[in-house]
């Protein structure tokens, strides 16, 4: 799959996502989807980041936020039927809840 085909895929997923969470009862805030080289670096200086093979490089990641009765929700325990929603929508797509050596709950990505 070329990367402007994966793009397309990812952007879809993600409103379904949204949709779905939105059905739920959450509200939702995109945040970054597309970083510079420059951004990266700067995250993984300030320990934002742990890599500078981010997915938001290639605009195959997103920082979404969600809320319920305007209250930020960042718990994986919280988040996991999103996260297992997002991963059952495409092979390649990983949520940050379940990454192993550290926990991202907002951020959701497709690895291709």
């Amino acid at each position: 799959m070329k990367l402007g085909e994966a793009q397309e895929v990812f952007t879809y997923n993600v409103s379904k996502l949204i949709q779905h969470s939105v059905a739920l009862g959450y509200t939702v805030r995109l945040r970054e989807v597309e970083r510079t080289s420059y951004q990266q670096q700067q995250y993984v200086k300030l320990g934002v980041s742990k890599t500078m093979n981010s997915l938001h490089l290639k605009s195959l990641a997103a920082d979404i936020y969600f809320f319920k009765k305007a209250k930020l929700i960042l718990s994986k325990k919280q988040l996991k039927e999103l996260g297992t929603y997002w991963e059952s929508l495409d092979k390649h797509n990983r949520w940050g809840g379940n990454f192993k050596s550290f926990t991202d709950t907002p951020h959701f990505e497709m690895d291709i």
